[in-house]
């Protein structure tokens, strides 16, 4: 692992574990799940239930950086749909994927991007949580984090979209 390289890894939780013993990484929240509750103008987020990153910064001692991104939601909207939700819900159970259907102006933010600047997507780092190397963390020492982490990125929206709705925190239903 060459230090000057960039690379994507998997998400596989003993790959990323290998992977910082030699290097940072960079994990995103977001994903399938937060694609199917977020809407235009929103910062949803499902990371209520969600412990391996916590568990893997605490067994390895290493700081997260909270990232807002403003602007990622409006560049490809779905068609909203209890049918096509409850469908998806139930094809991300099974197999881990859903099949969004995008609206019009989605299509046509891809057809004409060259003609139509589209909105920018700003992305903001905040500053990191330093984190104490434990090596069996416990639930309540995941839950710890995972909260700190959640007032950390709550505080970063509010300097970056003052003026915009609250963020919301779920966990998957």
């Amino acid at each position: 692992f060459p230090s000057h390289d960039i690379a994507a890894i998997s998400s596989d939780y003993e790959i990323m574990k290998e992977t910082l013993e030699h290097e940072s990484i960079s994990v995103i929240p977001g994903g399938v799940r937060e694609m199917m509750v977020s809407k235009p103008g929103s910062f949803k987020t499902v990371i209520l239930d969600r412990a391996g990153v916590f568990r893997l910064a605490l067994q390895t001692g290493t700081p997260i950086v909270p990232v807002v991104t403003i602007g990622e939601n409006e560049l490809f909207q779905s068609i909203d749909s209890p049918l096509l939700e409850n469908i998806n819900r139930w094809l991300y159970g099974k197999y881990g994927l859903c099949i969004p259907i995008p609206t019009l102006e989605s299509i046509m933010n891809w057809i004409r991007p060259s003609t139509t600047p589209l909105e920018p997507v700003n992305s903001y780092a905040g500053k990191p949580i330093m984190v104490k190397k434990i090596e069996s963390p416990t639930p309540e020492d995941i839950q710890t984090l995972r909260s700190r982490y959640i007032r950390r990125l709550t505080g970063l929206y509010a300097k970056v979209a003052p003026n915009g709705p609250p963020p919301e925190y779920r966990d998957w239903e």
